[in-house]
Parts: C-alpha cells; structure tokens; sequence
C-alpha cells in the first residue's frame, strides 16, 4: 500500500484547493489538445496530462475532487452520445465536414472505446484501493466521518438561511450565522464558510446577487453544451464548488474565470459563424439563464419558508429577531463576547419564546439611531464599553455587563445618562466578573449620588463563574 505521511498541498494552503486546481486546469488543457492535435500526439498528451492529474487527486486525498472526476467523466460521456446523434443527423441531412466528427470525443469504433473507457475505470478503482483515499472513501462511506455528516445540517439550513435573510446575511458572515442562528443548540463547530462555495455566497449575496449568481451557472453550462469538454468543466466546477469553499482560493478562482471564459467565447464564436440572427440568439440565451435564475433562488426561498423552525429568525438590516415578532422584545444593542461567548445566538434562541422575543444587533456603529418603528422594549441589555448617548428613553429595565472602569465622576455621568433612558424602571449593573483592573465603589459612589435616586443593584462577582448567567437577562423582568 502506497503510505503517504501527510496530505500534499503542492504549493496550496489547502489539499481541496490544490487538487480542485489541477483538475480544472487539467480539463481546460485536455480539451485544448483534443481540438489542436493530432494522431499518437494527441494519444500521448492526453495520457499526460490525465495522468498528472491522477497523482494530484490521489495524493490530496480530495474526496470532492474524486467525486468532480467522475462527474465530469459522466457529463462528457452523456453530452457526447447526444453530439454523436445529432452529428448523424446532420450528416444524413447536410454536409458536414470530416474534421467535425473526428473532433468528437467518441469519433468512431465505439467498442474500441467503450472497452478502453472500462479499462480506465477498472485501474483507477485499483490505484484508489492501494492508496490512502481509498481508507477516506471507505471512512466518508462507513458514517463515522464528522466531515461528511457535519455537512448534512450545515446544507439541509441553506433554504432556511435564505428565507430568514432574503437580502443576504453579508459578505465574510455565513460562518457567523450558521453557528449562532441555525446550529442546532448545543453545537459545538468551528466554520469560517458553509463547507461549500455554493452554499456560502447563496446565504451571504442579496436577492438580486443570489438570482444572478444562478443565472451565470445556468448561462454557462448553457454555452458549454456544444462541447463534451466544456461539459466536463462546467460539471466538475459545479462539484467542487458544491463540497468544498474552494472558489474562495483566488488561484481556484482565477482558474474558473478562464475556463468560463474559454466555454463563453467558443459559444459566442459558433453562434456568430453559424447564425445571422445572432443577437437574437445570445438574447434569448441569456434571458433563458436568468428565468433559470429567479426560479431556483425563489424555489430556495420557498423551500426555507415552509421548512419547520424551533424559533423563528428573522434579519431586518443589521437587526435579528429572534421569536414572534409580536411579542415585546429583550433588546441587545450590542455584543460583548466576554460575556455572552462565541455561541450567544444558541443562548438568546434557548430563551426565546413564552411570550419573549430578542433582538439583537449585528452591524457595525451605533445601533439605536436605527430601531425597528413602534418596538415595545422590555429589557435592555448593554455590554462592555457602550456609547450612553446613544441611548432613546423608555427603554424598559436595563442591565449593563462588564461596564468600563471609571472614575466616581465618569461614572455618575453614566449613571445619569442611564437613569434618563430608563425613569421609570429598574437598572442593574454587574461588576467584576470580567473587569478586575478597578474596584466598584466608583459605581456605588453613583448610584447613590444620582438625582431622582434609582433602582439600582450592583453585582460585585469576583470570578467568571460567580456571575449570574447570561441566559438569566433574557427575560422581561430583573433576575
């Protein structure tokens, strides 16, 4: 058995990458050397360059990268046994030159290559089971492996993500959301993207980017039909990028707008050589895509929305709602994750309900100038350093956490400043369990000094795990 120590990158951060890379690179060669050369040449680069890519896909053990071959594979050999009709046809009917057909990927003697094609699948399955990707596939197969079954709740939110976000969570947030707003409860995963490129942009582009973004798949695939070549290329990109966030690569990237470039003018050459309505054509193409377009980003966003939920999420701008949206709501202007951690989303959709909503905030700069319109607050919960001007009066009880360390005259001034936003109500101030650099007595000094006196409660924790939960806040009256 071939024993490799690690998984090779060749020059890529990440094996997925590097062989996603090669691959496509390799069919975008493959298919140039099939339409410029000739005789034992052609035979030989082939063999080449289908060879090398072999060894990349075997020692990056990518598994996507196996499962984008086989698709590719499959896509030349379907598109090719349509051309080889339609060549017929042609021939039968009008002239078509010598050239043309033996341009075909099966050109003739189809026994010869049929028996040749069982060949190559017969030593690759042999090359797979003397190599470590064979142990992987067998992994990926057996139901253990965490990076196959992980992805199945991580893909089965995607529709759900879209309808609760129609205009995207955003660039770089998919990640973000996923894990506060769509994990499963509990969860306990470290993603910076969906495992997916599809997936990824899907949730993170607007309305209209994730309508366009479909429409150009469908518009290249579209083009890349006069060719089992660039119906390989199209099929394997789709694979990959389905598996793995390996467009995220610019190299990868970079590859794709090639070969999609490649697939697009060859189209457009063909048309304009054979059509003199060709405007027409190109027209009706693109209009063809973009219909594609709308109805899979509308069939996502209805799939999401008949989905069943446990609570409802819902992104309006930079503000999540968390629950009914009837419902009077425990408002976040901000998030401090030294005290709410990594997974406070888990948190806030555990306490939701019974009557309770949450909204949270999740842009950047101040978050009060942009409430939603007649909210009913009950609670309002600060973090860390936050700006008290911000502060719109009637916010209901307000609890700050992990408040900054001040002097006695800074804090009187934000004590006043919370007594202004909240007079007729409770405040809370919880100290110490994440700020050990100053005592509380300047927050003491002010809570007896402010003017009408407040209802006050100054939490002194000494360590992180004294402070009262922060599930305790997300509820409509004081703990």
């Amino acid at each position: 058995m071939i024993v490799l120590a690690m998984r090779a990158t060749w020059g890529f951060s990440n094996p997925n990458d590097a062989a996603a890379c090669f691959l496509l690179a390799g069919i975008v060669l493959l298919t140039i050397v099939l339409q410029v050369f000739s005789g034992s040449l052609r035979v030989a680069a082939s063999l080449i360059l289908a060879g090398a890519v072999t060894i990349v896909i075997l020692t990056t053990e990518s598994r996507g990268a196996l499962v984008a071959t086989i698709a590719a594979l499959l896509g030349a050999g379907i598109s090719s046994r349509f051309r080889s009709k339609t060549d017929r046809k042609a021939r039968d009917n009008t002239f078509v030159s010598k050239r043309r057909l033996e341009n075909s990927v099966f050109p003739g003697k189809r026994s010869l290559v049929t028996l040749a094609v069982a060949l190559f699948f017969v030593a690759g399955a042999l090359v797979l089971a003397l190599s470590p990707m064979g142990e992987r596939v067998l992994f990926a197969l057996s139901g253990e492996d965490r990076s196959v079954t992980g992805r199945l709740p991580v893909y089965a939110s995607i529709p759900l993500m879209i309808a609760s976000a129609p205009g995207g969570w955003g660039t770089g947030n998919a990640a973000v959301a996923w894990h506060n707003w769509f994990e499963p409860i509990g969860g306990t995963e470290n993603y910076r993207h969906l495992l997916s490129s599809h997936a990824t942009w899907l949730v993170e582009f607007s309305f209209i980017g994730r309508i366009l973004y479909l429409a150009g798949w469908a518009f290249l695939f579209q083009a890349a039909l006069s060719s089992p070549g660039c119906v390989s290329f199209v099929v394997a990109a789709v694979t990959l990028a389905a598996f793995n966030h390996v467009f995220a690569n610019p190299t990868v990237f970079a590859v794709l707008l090639v070969g999609a470039g490649l697939i697009i003018f060859r189209s457009t050459r063909s048309t304009l050589a054979a059509k003199e309505n060709w405007r027409k054509e190109v027209t009706r193409d693109a209009g063809l895509a973009l219909i594609a377009g709308i109805c899979l980003s509308l069939g996502l966003t209805t799939a999401g929305f008949a989905a069943q939920r446990e609570v409802t999420v819902s992104k309006q701008g930079n503000w999540i709602r968390i629950g009914d949206p009837d419902d009077p709501a425990i408002l976040v202007p901000s998030i401090d994750e030294a005290v709410v951690g990594n997974r406070f989303g888990h948190t806030m959709r555990d306490a939701a309900g019974g009557g309770v909503s949450v909204l949270v905030w999740v842009g950047v700069g101040p978050s009060l100038q942009a409430l939603p319109p007649d909210l009913e607050v009950e609670h309002c919960l600060l973090f860390g350093d936050y700006r008290l001007s911000d502060l719109p009066p009637e916010l209901g009880n307000i609890s700050w956490l992990n408040p900054p360390a001040m002097t006695g005259p800074g804090a009187l001034t934000a004590m006043e400043s919370l007594r202004k936003s909240s007079p007729k109500s409770e405040i809370e101030i919880q100290w110490g369990a994440w700020r050990r650099d100053a005592p509380a007595k300047p927050w003491r000094e002010a809570a007896a000094a402010v003017s009408p006196p407040a209802t006050f409660r100054l939490l002194e924790a000494t360590g992180l795990f004294v402070a009262e939960p922060f599930s305790n806040y997300l509820h409509p009256n004081l703990p």
